[in-house]
Order: C-alpha cells, then structure tokens, then sequence
C-alpha cells in the first residue's frame, strides 16, 4: 500500500503557479547545473566593497601619520611615504575591481597549486634562500622587492580551509576526517614559520584555522582541547627561547629594559603619555622619531 502525500504538500504543489514551481526547482538544482548567466560574476557587494576601500583608506592616513616626521627629517617632503603608499593604493584597487569580476568558484582549482607553491616558499625561506632582517629570515628577494611568505600562507590556508571543508561537510564532525587533516597542515605552516622564526604569524595561522573550523560546524571540544595544547605549546616556545623568555621578562619590568630589550613598548607608552586617547593631532607624533622603520 503506497502512503499518499500528506495533503499540505499536494495543496502546496497544485496551488503554486506553473512559473514559481519552475523557480523553486531551478534554485534547488545542483550549481553547476545551473544557467550560465547565474553562475556569472554579479555585481560588487556595496558593503563589502565599503569596508575593503575604508580599511585601505584607513591604512593610507596611519602611514601617513606613523612617517610625516621621519620623512621630513630624511627626505624634506613630509608626504614622501604618503605619496608612495597612496600609488600602492590605487593599484590595489585596480587589482580589487579587476578580481571582483571572476566567479570566486572557479579558485576552487587553484587550491592545491597555491597552498603547495606557499609551502614550497616557506621552505625556501627556512632552509637558506630568505632575505635575513632584524634576526629573522622571513623574506625572498624577487629582484628589487621583497616579499614574505608567510603572509601569501595565510590567504592560501583560507582559501584552502574553505574549499576543503566546504567538500567534507557531511563529515566535518569527523575527528580524522573533519579536524585532524586541517590541523596538520595549518600545523606544518606554522612550524615553517616558527623556523624563521615567526612567531605571531604562526599565531594568526592557528587562529585562522580554528575560526574556520568553528564556522564549519566542527566540534568544540575538538576545538578546545587544541586550543589547551596550542596555548601550552606557545608558552613552552617562549620560556625555553632565550631572547623570547628575555623579551616577556623585559616587559614586566619595562623601566628597567627601556634602552634595550622593552625599547619599543617603552616608546608606546611615551606617545600614549604625550599624546592622550586622541593623540596631538595627524603627523604630529614626534615619538616616530625614536622608532626605526616607523613607517
């Protein structure tokens, strides 16, 4: 005996217009099986956008300010670093629009090439390719410019994470097959980064890596259970490094450190002295002057 449809579904079905039953089937159909035209790149996202231009505005005026005095004391022009960082701005948002016309889903298969070419380039840095800065090799010179791995590292695990665990939704509940493949691989990045040594960036791929687990629907006890272990691991990479452990300890006792070892925190806390919450005005910091590179 065959069940009949329950009548809500059958008045549901008869009721709708021939038009809407189409409708509803088209949107549930599959994407790729979708019309091309809905596939196709649609039109910018006005927040989105809003919030991309705002943060490189907001980026243009701190640099700006963080070099006006600098620049006019090495180049005589206080806007020298303004004018360069404005032309990087505008390039970028040629590259931002040009981009914005590609359907995102056709990245999906740049995945794999962009997180192995990454991971190549983390190694180059590690095993004696990198340009060395302030102690650390973090940097590969491509002729006249420098560029750092780790960063292009934490674009491609995102980019990674997402499609990875978008394809395991079903079982992203999985310990072997939804946490652990994730973590060993934002694992690897991060120790390639401890080894030049980059401490923070392997920091923010950890951070990166739980926040899309958490939104993909992974447990939270798998979540914090790594978190115990990637916290107890951080500050075991921090008391048995000497120049970490000295670092932490001169910043308890910064006034005794302010020459040395606490020189920049101790000059943070100067311009916040001088300056108050609101600062003494755009360009006007004179604590720049004691930074280096304080553009």
């Amino acid at each position: 005996m065959i069940p009949s449809e329950p009548p809500s579904a059958r008045g549901d079905r008869l009721s709708l217009p021939a038009n809407v039953r189409n409708k509803r089937i088209e949107l549930a159909a599959p994407l790729d099986a979708r019309p091309n035209a809905m596939r196709a790149a649609g039109p910018i996202d006005p927040v989105l956008a809003a919030v991309i231009v705002a943060l490189i505005g907001f980026g243009v005026v701190m640099v700006y300010s963080a070099s006006a005095v600098q620049a006019t004391v090495q180049y005589h022009d206080p806007q020298f670093f303004l004018k360069r960082q404005v032309g990087y701005a505008l390039a970028s948002l040629v590259v931002f629009f040009g981009l914005s016309r590609i359907d995102y889903h056709r990245l999906y298969k740049l995945t794999y090439p962009v997180l192995a070419v990454v991971g190549i380039l983390l190694t180059m840095c590690v095993v004696g390719f990198g340009h060395t800065g302030g102690g650390a090799t973090r940097w590969l010179s491509i002729g006249p410019v420098h560029v750092q791995p780790a960063e292009m590292a934490k674009l491609a695990l995102v980019v990674w994470l997402a499609y990875s665990l978008a394809k395991k939704a079903e079982m992203v509940k999985s310990f072997t097959v939804g946490f652990l493949p994730h973590l060993l691989v934002a694992g690897l990045f991060m120790l390639l980064c401890m080894k030049q040594p980059d401490f923070g960036s392997a920091v923010v791929l950890l951070l990166l890596t739980f926040t899309l687990l958490f939104i993909a629907g992974a447990k939270v006890g798998y979540i914090l259970g790594a978190s115990i272990l990637g916290s107890a691991l951080g500050a075991a990479a921090i008391r048995f490094s000497g120049y970490r452990y000295e670092r932490y300890l001169a910043w308890l006792n910064m006034d005794q450190h302010k020459q040395d070892l606490a020189y920049q925190p101790f000059q943070s806390v100067m311009a916040f002295g001088s300056g108050g919450p609101f600062g003494v005005g755009l360009g006007h910091g004179l604590q720049t002057l004691y930074l280096p590179e304080a553009q």
